[in-house]
């Protein structure tokens, strides 16, 4: 074999790499205050961008904001079968989701908004493409968390990704009252949700994530 590709097949992680990514998924995962005002940040960002059809504001809101730790501390949580874990990061997507869906709503109320442009158009109609994209993008998050050396990785997975849109656009449905937005917006939040987290557990299983449960209890409390 080639010695370029003599380590190609290396990407187990350490057991110090695995209770790292632990500990970091938790803490980033946590509802702070910290937390909270990134996410009111980025939406912010995201959302006007969107009611002004510009895809680079869009894009920096979509690398501050923190949602997608609560993502893959699920998926931690569901594949160490650690409920505690599953539960809590679960109350923290529902909670998040409706602080994210509220400011998009009283913006769009307050802010003067034109319509549908071409940045929500592209974010109404779910399709198998989307779900690739997110399946591979949860992938690509979770390697990148589990392996320090792949951390700075991880603005260019939250574009990848782009939970964020799809919820503040299904906000912005309901502002134009325009059903057919919502529930397309929500329903791609939904498939990017799924393929992520699906790719996330899958990857912290096939690493053998299981015996660090007691630890991320640990950092629960």
């Amino acid at each position: 074999m080639l010695p370029i590709l003599s380590n190609i097949w290396d990407i187990e992680p350490t057991l110090q790499d695995k209770k790292s990514a632990v500990k970091r998924l938790i803490d980033d995962s946590s509802p702070t205050g910290g937390f909270y005002l990134m996410l009111v940040s980025a939406t912010v960002i995201v959302a006007v961008g969107l009611m002004i059809g510009n895809a680079a504001i869009v894009i920096g809101g979509m690398i501050v904001s923190p949602l997608l730790a609560p993502f893959l501390s699920l998926a931690l949580g569901v594949a160490m079968g650690d409920r505690k874990v599953a539960v809590r990061s679960l109350w923290i997507i529902l909670i998040t989701s409706l602080f994210v869906f509220v400011i998009t709503l009283a913006l769009g109320l307050l802010y003067p908004f034109n319509g549908v442009n071409a940045e929500i158009v592209t974010r109404i109609e779910p399709s198998l493409g989307y779900l690739l994209i997110a399946i591979f993008a949860g992938v690509a998050a979770t390697y990148s968390y589990v392996k320090p050396k792949f951390s700075e990785t991880l603005s260019g997975v939250a574009i990848a990704i782009a939970v964020l849109p799809p919820l503040c656009v299904s906000a912005l449905g309901l502002v134009l009252w325009d059903f057919d937005i919502v529930f397309g917006a929500f329903a791609l939040y939904l498939v990017n949700l799924m393929g992520i987290v699906l790719a996330s557990v899958t990857l912290f299983a096939i690493f053998g994530f299981y015996p660090l449960r007691e630890r991320a209890e640990r950092e629960v409390q």
